[in-house]
């Protein structure tokens, strides 16, 4: 209500009429000198099914414990904790604040031939007061995308510019990414809210979840759902593994590397392993040919998605196969060093 400082909720102030719960709550609006209007019934938010039959592919009420089987986490570590709430949620605690997590779904988006392509579904509290949901679909499988995406990208950013003053703090929304063969539609709740005028060139595409807190500290984001059409769920069973390497910048190819290691017990008799690394660009950079060093192997490296624009600050995450004798049962307990660095040429 235009002239509104705040809403009191069956007796209790607060800053936003639209509340988590049930039932039907007593609202009054209340304005700067403390005026109270007349009371007005809420009615509680349809619990509308119909976009689970709508996503007619993969979908994730986060109902069991295996989260690292379903989706890669992509976020400071220590800084975002992830967690099954009571309620049946995934809960992302962010204790360190001014964190951003992203989620890689494992399951891909696979188009259709109709005239909706695909959809991709999200129910989440990300989206509230100075929080922000943002949502990339992009060919290949990296695990962040930075500021800038690559051109084939489609990038769907829902906060308070989107719809402002319809997103209460801590309440759940329905977030649908709809693809046509005329344009993407972003709906919130069933209502259209925004849309773009892109179609997609490409046929499977990952599905990158970013969810950014509300501001406070700390900040905690909970995810209650995740739809996504055309496939049915992870199709390779992968076991991630967080590493560190040695230093957090990317060496030249004259410098040494530091004599710091990580261990080899995860390699240890596994059929196949393969090494990933997100790195953002500084002014100029170039990764065109990087290798990881582990030990005295040395890994070529490469982009996991193809047409990055490399600006400064572009995030590119790279890829490569590790050889077979850094997976025997045999051998060291670690890989010394442990870096990446660029190539003067990429080793054939």
């Amino acid at each position: 209500m235009d002239g509104a400082a705040g809403y009191e909720v069956d007796g209790k102030l607060v800053a936003s009429p639209e509340i988590a719960g049930s039932g039907r709550p007593e609202v009054r609006t209340v304005d700067a000198f403390g005026q109270r209007s007349a009371p007005v019934r809420v009615e509680e938010r349809p619990n509308d099914d119909g976009w689970r039959r709508a996503v007619g592919g993969w979908l994730d009420d986060f109902d069991d414990t295996f989260f690292a089987r379903r989706y890669h986490l992509s976020a400071r570590e220590g800084c975002v904790n992830p967690s099954s709430g009571s309620n049946g949620r995934l809960v992302l605690d962010m204790p360190c604040g001014n964190d951003t997590a992203v989620l890689r779904a494992r399951t891909l988006l696979r188009l259709d031939e109709s005239p909706e392509l695909g959809r991709v579904v999200v129910v989440t509290d990300a989206a509230g007061p100075r929080g922000k949901l943002v949502l990339d679909l992009v060919p290949g499988t990296p695990d962040r995308l930075g500021p800038i995406p690559p051109a084939d990208a489609v990038r769907v950013v829902v906060d308070d510019s989107v719809a402002p003053g319809t997103r209460g703090a801590g309440v759940l929304h329905r977030f649908e990414t709809v693809l046509t063969d005329n344009g993407v539609r972003v709906l919130q709740d069933g209502t259209q809210i925004a849309a773009l005028p892109v179609v997609p060139r490409w046929r499977e595409a990952s599905v990158l979840i970013g969810v950014t807190p509300l501001a406070g500290y700390p900040g905690r984001v909970e995810i209650d759902a995740v739809g996504i059409s055309g496939s049915r769920g992870p199709e390779d069973e992968v076991v991630d593994v967080p590493v560190v390497a040695g230093t957090l910048r990317v060496l030249e190819p004259e410098e040494a590397a530091p004599g710091i290691g990580v261990a080899r017990a995860p390699l240890r008799g596994v059929p196949s392993a393969r090494l990933r690394a997100t790195v953002r660009l500084g002014d100029g950079g170039d990764l065109n040919a990087a290798v990881a060093q582990l030990g005295s192997a040395k890994v070529p490296l490469r982009p996991m998605v193809s047409g990055w624009t490399a600006t400064e600050g572009t995030e590119l995450t790279l890829t490569g196969d590790l050889p077979a004798e850094l997976l025997t049962t045999d051998g060291p307990d670690a890989l010394t060093p442990f870096g990446l660095c660029r190539a003067r040429h990429r080793p054939r």
